[in-house]
């Protein structure tokens, strides 16, 4: 018959985020590492609103000319562009 030897396994500190932890559970974590930063969403959000309104802006000039792609085509590709701008500055930020 074999015996099986049960070892402890023990893992190292690990940080995984922003918050310092001692231990793979993270039971000595912070209280509430996912606080959210207002100011930051605020500023988005802003950035967003502006874009729709200044591609809906230019959308209705072109609907008011006759040509194609109204107010509705301009608004999420200027909602998009921003996004993924305001995206990209916020992730490749140190």
């Amino acid at each position: 018959m074999s015996l099986m030897v049960r070892r402890r396994v023990t893992w190292p500190a690990i940080s995984v985020g922003p918050w310092p932890t001692t231990g793979y559970d993270g039971r000595h974590a912070q209280a509430n590492p996912t606080m959210i930063d207002v100011a930051a969403q605020l500023d988005l959000g802003i950035r967003l609103i502006i874009a729709a309104a200044l591609g809906a802006a230019v959308g209705a000039e072109r609907e008011i000319h006759g040509h194609p792609a109204g107010i509705r085509t301009h608004m999420l590709v200027a909602l998009g562009s921003a996004l993924f701008t305001v995206m990209s500055i916020h992730g490749f930020s140190g």
